[in-house]
């Protein structure tokens, strides 16, 4: 299956004159799905030199009918894509936190993914990595700062280690702060106090039985014989 296809792959010319000169217009499309067939095998590419044969079939003054060959090396750049999609910042109390997931719908790997949050005079990032062609990773990154807009920048790196970079504003949804309510002192209520006064009342009837042993014993031990 080639990997670039061309479109028209045919193209006529009616004529071309002695020393005249015919520019041709040609459109390669990529086809993610192509490979190269090399020793040992069938090799996918997805980027770099790919030959491209080119024929010519034309008919000469005596009306023979030639051919020949040309090969042209096209290259092939990688393809990165990222799309950054499930974005939310929230904003509480004092800080902002922001997640997201960042998806590569390119055909090349986007290497050393980085994303920056920046908002009002504070600015956070995470190291996401390695993202290869069609995977996705999730990031989440808190700023200790509070506003209404900020900004999200996701920073990669292709093959060649070029440095590319994208930026997207960001909404804070603010969240209301939720005041603390100190715990109220409850009063006794009528059960407790009941039970209050019950517990009382059988610890002074117990006392005063207790003290009449008492004292009866003492009396008792202290009359003559």
């Amino acid at each position: 299956m080639p990997l670039l296809i061309a479109s028209p792959s045919v193209m006529h010319i009616e004529k071309i004159d002695a020393g005249e000169k015919v520019n041709v217009l040609l459109t390669l499309a990529y086809n993610p799905f192509g490979f190269m067939t090399q020793t040992g095998g069938a090799t996918m590419i997805t980027y770099g030199p790919v030959p491209l044969l080119i024929s010519i079939v034309y008919k000469d003054a005596s009306g023979t009918i030639k051919r020949f060959n040309n090969t042209v090396t096209v290259i092939v750049e990688p393809f990165i894509d990222l799309l950054i999609r499930d974005v939310s910042a929230i904003g509480k109390q004092s800080s902002t936190t922001i997640s997201g997931v960042i998806v590569n719908l390119g055909s090349a790997t986007a290497y050393r993914v980085r994303a920056i949050f920046n908002i009002g005079n504070a600015s956070a990032w995470t190291l996401i990595g390695d993202i290869a062609s069609a995977d996705e990773m999730a990031f989440r990154i808190e700023v200790s700062e509070k506003e209404e807009i900020g900004t999200l920048t996701i920073e990669y790196y292709d093959a060649f280690n070029q440095q590319f970079s994208k930026e997207m504003a960001v909404k804070v949804e603010m969240q209301p702060e939720t005041p603390i309510v100190p715990p109220q002192e409850r009063g006794l209520g009528v059960e407790t106090l009941i039970v209050v006064g019950a517990v009382t009342v059988f610890l002074a009837i117990a006392f005063v039985l207790i003290c009449r042993v008492l004292r009866d014993r003492s009396v008792n031990k202290v009359e003559p014989e």
